[in-house]
């Protein structure tokens, strides 16, 4: 089966301070695989090396089995991402903001639409399209993200922090999108210190620490000690 996303031998610094080292991961359709660690840990600055943000060396990022730098559209345009900021357009609506977002995909008008009435109906935010995103919260900001994240049936979903801002109800029905695009075969990585979310929704995880990742551990290998064997690994014990 072809890899969605394979990382091999990534180094990453900022400045002189090396934050990864030798990173190896990758991710088959259908997986959702969740990356933990504490803050600070280096999770988010992995994700900007995966889409390109960062600057990392040549052959290390490779996606549906092409090396990617961030420039290459074809790939970009099956991707869904949802990163741990409130970075939006904030002087549009949210009907115009996901728009936007369905014109850069290269989505219909009707298809868009349809996408975005499906996904605000799910996410309880197809109340708010006429309403200014700047007076949005954090959380309904969030959902916006994701919105645009998925209206374009991505193939590859990254999802950064998922549950800040998020409320209760809103995180169940996180859990259930996320089980249902992997039975569609859509890969997902997330990362995450929130390690319940963790247990529900991803099939493996790996641990980051000390600039390194964990081999992969399986769900039903954790069995139900994901927070054990997490707090044994940061502090030298095997995993």
């Amino acid at each position: 089966m072809e890899e969605v996303l394979r990382v091999q031998n990534l180094d990453f610094f900022y400045g002189r301070q090396q934050i990864l080292e030798q990173v190896e991961l990758s991710i088959a359709p259908g997986e959702c695989l969740g990356i933990l660690g504490s803050n600070g840990s280096g999770k988010t600055t992995l994700i900007h090396c995966i889409l390109g943000e960062n600057e990392h060396p040549a052959d290390s990022i490779w996606l549906f089995g092409q090396r990617y730098d961030g420039r290459e559209p074809q790939i970009k345009g099956q991707l869904g991402v949802v990163p741990d900021n409130e970075l939006l357009l904030d002087y549009l609506t949210m009907r115009e903001y996901l728009g936007f977002m369905g014109t850069a995909f290269g989505m219909k008008p009707k298809a868009a639409e349809a996408a975005m009435e499906q996904w605000s109906r799910r996410l309880s935010m197809d109340s708010y399209y006429n309403k200014m995103l700047k007076n949005f919260s954090h959380g309904m900001k969030k959902k916006v993200q994701m919105i645009g994240a998925l209206m374009h049936s991505p193939r590859f979903l990254i999802i950064d922090e998922p549950t800040n801002g998020l409320d209760i109800e809103t995180i169940a029905e996180l859990k259930q999108i996320l089980a249902g695009l992997k039975e569609e075969g859509v890969a997902i990585l997330i990362s995450t210190h929130i390690l319940e979310f963790a247990e529900k929704v991803c099939s493996e995880v790996m641990i980051l620490h000390n600039r390194r990742l964990s081999k992969k551990l399986s769900m039903q290998s954790v069995n139900g000690n994901l927070e054990q064997v997490f707090l044994e690994y940061i502090h030298g014990g095997p995993v």
